[in-house]
């Protein structure tokens, strides 16, 4: 298990059959810090599985989100599978990204909805 940080944002990492090399973790950091940077107001922490696996195409990589977010008071899980891990780290906080925004969203209308 691997921790990395980027800003208020701390990710735990585990690995399962994917080796976790320099390139790897700079792919991870940078998607961190973007997405840090389009939920400014979202603290908290995240857990990271990269895993490989082997489906009818071929050897597969994957990985797998689980954010605990502070700002929506709510969990959010995204995932990503593609023959490559890079690929597969930028599609997975892709869905990340959306689910954060769809959280925030009800988070807004079922407080709106409270002061009503």
């Amino acid at each position: 298990m691997k921790w990395l940080v980027a800003g208020n944002l701390r990710a735990r990492v585990e690995t399962r059959g994917v080796a976790f090399t320099a390139g790897l973790r700079r792919v991870l950091a940078t998607e961190m810090q973007r997405f840090r940077a389009e939920h400014a107001a979202t603290r908290g922490r995240l857990e990271v599985r990269l895993f490989a696996f082997v489906s009818s195409h071929g050897p597969c990589r994957g990985c797998l989100l689980f954010a605990r977010l502070e700002g929506a008071r709510r969990s959010v899980v995204a995932s990503g599978i593609d023959s490559d891990a890079r690929r597969a780290i930028r599609a997975a906080f892709g869905s990340l990204g959306q689910a954060a925004r769809r959280a925030s969203e009800l988070t807004r209308s079922w407080n709106r909805g409270i002061q009503e």
